[in-house]
């Protein structure tokens, strides 16, 4: 992210096409998809620039990564919430977001509080 804000430098392209060779491992397939859904995503600036501001504090990458990925579902949850309740009102808000807390979202980030590992 500091050294290749774009992302199209020859190391990340390298790990690109290491990721699209064939496997027949379902282990491998499995570590493969973890990697390219959360380590590896599509460039996101924002996302980039939280991680530079946080890494600023002197927390190193992981860690920033460990407390983005902690708190990322509790931001989203305030935004829904407010959300709602602009629209709706705080009653419905309240209703709405009690039946979303039983809601699994896939393949968001959004179906767990807890630390990757």
């Amino acid at each position: 992210m500091e050294e290749c804000p774009l992302q199209d430098c020859r190391s990340l392209k390298d790990l690109r096409e290491q990721f699209s060779v064939p496997t027949s491992d379902p282990e491998v397939a499995a570590q493969r998809q973890l990697a390219g859904s959360r380590i590896f995503p599509v460039y996101h600036p924002l996302l980039s620039a939280v991680f530079l501001g946080l890494k600023a504090f002197g927390l190193d990458l992981m860690m920033v990564y460990k407390v983005v990925w902690t708190l990322g579902p509790v931001l989203f949850g305030l935004a829904f919430a407010y959300l709602l309740s602009v629209l709706w009102g705080r009653t419905a808000a309240g209703v709405a977001l009690g039946f979303l807390a039983f809601k699994v979202f896939p393949d968001t980030g959004l179906t767990t509080l807890s630390l990757p590992t």
